[in-house]
This record gives structure tokens, C-alpha cells and sequence, in this order.
């Protein structure tokens, strides 16, 4: 595959994606119809020397053809970062060799988390201090 080639199989309303960037990319949903969505994306990118040299910056213009697939993910993904970075620090995660254990804790985890959420976004919307 060349990059940007796209490989895609349809069944039963999955979608199963392969696309090539820098390597292979392999993606699975059933969110995404079955149609080729492409979105084009235009990105900056600036080069610059930090030596003795004065600073250069070379602006050159990126235009990438992705799937809506890999666009969505990339969208969405700083909200799955930021509920792992919040469920690590308020964690209820306890020692144990059993996995069953450690699947439990860790469902009690995400069920705080989202407790909490809630929480914070129904206060911001009352008048309750």
C-alpha cells in the first residue's frame, strides 16, 4: 500500500479499515457507514534551526486526504485521554492477584467518574453553591 491508500471491508453495519499514513492504521467501528467519507485536512508546518543560526521558520502548507473514520478518532480522543488521566488520579484501585477483582475496582472506578461528571456539569447548570 501506498500512503494514503485505503483497504476497507463492510459487514453486517461494522466497518473494518485499514489506511496507510507513516504506517499501517487499523481501525474497527460500527459508527461510520459503509460509504468512502474522505476529509481533507490542511496543516502548517514550521522548521526551525536552534544552532548558532537565527532562527528560520518555513511555512509550508500540508494537505491530507484521510477517512472520516481516523478524523472522528483523532476528534474524540482527548476526551478518552482525559477520563484515564481523571480515573488515575481518583482511583479505588486495590492489590489484588484475582482478576475478577481488579475488574470490579476498576468498573467502580469509571462509575465514580461518571457520578462525578455528572455532577459537575448539572451543578454548573442549577443555582445550587
Amino acid at each position: 500500500m501506498k500512503q494514503g491508500d485505503v483497504a476497507a471491508k463492510f459487514c453486517n453495519g461494522m466497518t473494518a479499515l485499514c489506511w496507510k499514513d507513516k504506517r499501517h492504521v487499523y481501525m474497527l467501528t460500527n459508527m461510520h457507514s459503509s460509504k468512502n467519507e474522505f476529509v481533507i485536512e490542511e496543516r502548517k508546518r514550521c522548521k526551525r534551526k536552534f544552532e548558532d543560526e537565527v532562527v528560520e521558520c518555513g511555512l509550508k502548507k500540508l494537505t491530507t486526504t484521510k477517512p472520516k473514520i481516523v478524523a472522528d478518532y483523532n476528534k474524540h480522543m482527548g476526551y478518552v485521554d482525559l477520563g484515564d488521566r481523571l480515573a488515575s488520579t481518583y482511583t479505588f484501585t486495590r492489590r489484588t492477584r484475582k482478576w475478577t477483582k481488579k475488574l470490579f475496582f476498576s468498573l467502580i472506578d469509571i462509575a465514580v467518574l461518571n457520578a462525578f461528571l455528572m455532577f459537575k456539569s448539572n451543578q454548573s447548570k442549577s443555582n445550587f453553591s
